[in-house]
């Protein structure tokens, strides 16, 4: 029966990702009651059996999996670094004559499972208050901490909004943000409106790409 080698792997920078926990799930319980696993430096990953299933953590190193029968299986990742999207369940057999099979067609025995970084949209809509359908141009926000520090980007520059634009829309795009709580703060008001002091908390989701949309009241 053949070996499985698996990699997980950051999607644009190709590096391999470390603490990834695994499930494989077969259709025939013996399947994998023989297995071994291994990393790729030749450590025993310790594994959790439960029937059909059996879960394991992943160093940066991959892992290589022996002893599997013929069966059909799916290796789903259950917990991946919180900065990253999980990659889609993989579906593959194994034969009785030992070939492995993904999509009908006889695979390669390494697995490099792809996770692309989490990254975000957030679009801002300023209104007044009095006036729900007018849109307010000129006003500039900033990201901060619950502390009220400025968060910075990749090259450790505050993230900063452009000016509103004259329907009342600003957005940045791309932005990689930890998971947790973040504020958005005023720091140009539109012409002839009083600067907010009001921090607009939004939250960043670990493992989710969900864009946010924010209107804020002036």
């Amino acid at each position: 029966m053949p070996e499985i080698k698996i990699t997980n792997i950051d999607k644009m920078t190709k590096n391999q990702l470390n603490k990834v926990k695994l499930k494989l799930v077969s259709n025939i319980t013996k399947s994998i009651r023989e297995i071994k696993i291994i990393s790729g430096d030749g450590q025993v990953i310790e594994a959790t059996r439960n029937g059909k299933e059996v879960t394991f953590e992943v160093d940066n190193t991959g892992a290589i999996i022996t002893g599997l029968q013929s069966a059909d299986f799916t290796l789903t990742q259950i917990e991946v670094p919180n900065e990253y999207e999980k990659a889609p369940e993989l579906s593959f057999k194994i034969t009785k004559a030992g070939a492995v099979v993904v999509n009908e067609q006889i695979s390669n025995v390494s697995f490099v499972l792809e996770n692309p970084q989490i990254k975000i949209n957030i679009e801002i809509t300023k209104i007044d208050s009095e006036q729900s359908d007018k849109k307010l141009a000129g006003a500039v926000y900033q990201i901060v901490d619950a502390e009220g520090n400025k968060v910075k980007d990749d090259l450790g520059n505050d993230i900063v909004f452009p000016e509103t634009n004259s329907e009342g829309i600003t957005r940045l795009e791309n932005l990689k943000l930890a998971p947790g709580t973040y504020y958005l703060q005023e720091i140009k008001a539109p012409e002839n409106y009083k600067l907010s002091n009001e921090k607009i908390p939004f939250t960043i989701v670990a493992n989710s790409s969900e864009n946010i949309t924010q209107e804020i009241i002036n």
